[in-house]
């Protein structure tokens, strides 16, 4: 109803299906998209659940059929058109959809602020479930803030503990590589001397 709605509507937005891959449902991709085409939505996404990552009881290493998934991955590009489109969201996992881990430092995690509901803050979005990782609380007082981001125990979590102890899928692994090409390796493939 809601892909009808949009087209009936001209709805200026899209409709996704969005398909996390766990090894209990990894032979379903293909059908699963093929049902989002049938249902008339704009996009379907398809990524791995890290089970490396927060809220995972266990660590299980490489669950998945690889051969199997990249067959369908195939098949669901063969699907696409101009009113259908997918996105293989892969690109913060090795090919074997085992954590990515291409930077040495967290380099991103001090720009983005993780208020949460809980009234905590905490160092990063993959760790806001952790208590190491908490930094102090933002409930009732906001401006405990301005005590707890920049201060000494951030600095020694973002640049010392935090790294020792993260070992799951980075959200901004993409970002911290990126910094740590330009700012500590020199190679400056963003360009920001191009004048």
């Amino acid at each position: 109803r809601l892909a009808h709605e949009q087209r009936r509507t001209e709805a200026n937005c899209d409709v996704s299906y969005k398909f996390l891959i766990f090894k209990e449902n990894q032979h379903e991709i293909f059908e699963a998209c093929k049902l989002a085409k049938s249902l008339g939505v704009n996009t379907f996404h398809a990524r791995p659940a890290s089970y490396a990552h927060q809220g995972m009881k266990e660590k299980i290493e490489n669950p998945y059929n690889m051969q199997l998934i990249e067959e369908q991955f195939k098949q669901c590009r063969e699907l696409e058109d101009d009113n259908f489109s997918v996105y293989l969201v892969v690109h913060k996992f090795n090919p074997d959809f085992s954590t990515k881990r291409n930077f040495t430092q967290c380099w991103t995690g001090p720009i983005c602020i993780q208020l949460c509901a809980d009234g905590n803050v905490y160092n990063c979005p993959d760790s806001r479930h952790l208590e190491e990782f908490k930094l102090g609380s933002h409930y009732p007082d906001p401006n405990e803030i301005l005590n707890i981001w920049g201060s000494k125990k951030h600095y020694d979590l973002v640049f010392d503990k935090a790294c020792k102890i993260c070992d799951w899928r980075c959200t901004f692994g993409h970002y911290n590589k990126q910094f740590e090409d330009l700012f500590v390796n020199g190679k400056d493939n963003l360009c920001r001397n191009f004048v």
